[in-house]
């Protein structure tokens, strides 16, 4: 996601706040839609939408914006959720991110704050997403190796050759089979435990 391409929903009880924010993130160059709603209509639309980011103020109706953020998560998104709030509770701050939250706003919210907080929160956001699949894709080849190591040693006691005799044997197997080398030896591993 390009920062600046952002998608952005406001989920506000007050029309004019909602409408101000927007004003400020088009000005900013991100995409908006403002929503008076109340909580589950705003949690609805969060997840139809599905925006990279979600401003939900706490004081919705129904229920309010913790509980509406919970119900987003549970429905699977993973966006950023940002709480809207008319005073600033330090309790609260401490417990967002086990609520699924994160950050928080005190309106009103001004366009010399907005901006640059924002774009802080989702460079922040990119960085921490690539590093997790980075982190993912290390530990997938780690995982890979670990098998063809565990393959190759099976392959070596059965059949009474070298672990290197037994990785050519592995690797012709899989091209025999059309499949990976790393297939094969889950296969292999996987049927020895039996």
């Amino acid at each position: 996601m390009e920062i600046k391409k952002a998608h952005i929903l406001i989920a506000d009880g007050d029309g004019v706040s909602a409408e101000k924010i927007k004003t400020a993130l088009e000005k900013g160059g991100y995409t908006a839609e403002a929503l008076i709603c109340d909580g589950i209509d705003a949690a609805d639309a969060c997840l139809t939408i599905n925006p990279d980011v979600v401003f939900v103020d706490k004081e919705l109706d129904l229920i309010g914006g913790l509980k509406a953020a919970a119900y987003m998560r549970s429905g699977g998104y993973d966006g950023i959720i940002i709480l809207l709030s008319k005073a600033y509770d330090e309790s609260l701050s401490e417990r967002l991110p086990e609520l699924g939250i994160n950050g928080c706003i005190v309106k009103p919210v001004t366009e010399k704050f907005l901006l640059p907080w924002l774009h802080t929160k989702l460079t922040r956001d990119n960085d921490l997403k690539f590093l997790s699949k980075e982190k993912n894709s290390l530990l997938s080849a780690l995982e890979n190796r670990r098998l063809v190591e565990e393959a190759n040693g099976i392959i070596a006691a059965s059949k009474n050759v070298s672990i290197a005799e037994a990785d050519k044997i592995l690797t012709e197997k899989a091209k025999e089979k059309n499949v990976t080398k790393e297939e094969l030896a889950k296969i292999l591993v996987s049927v020895s435990a039996v």
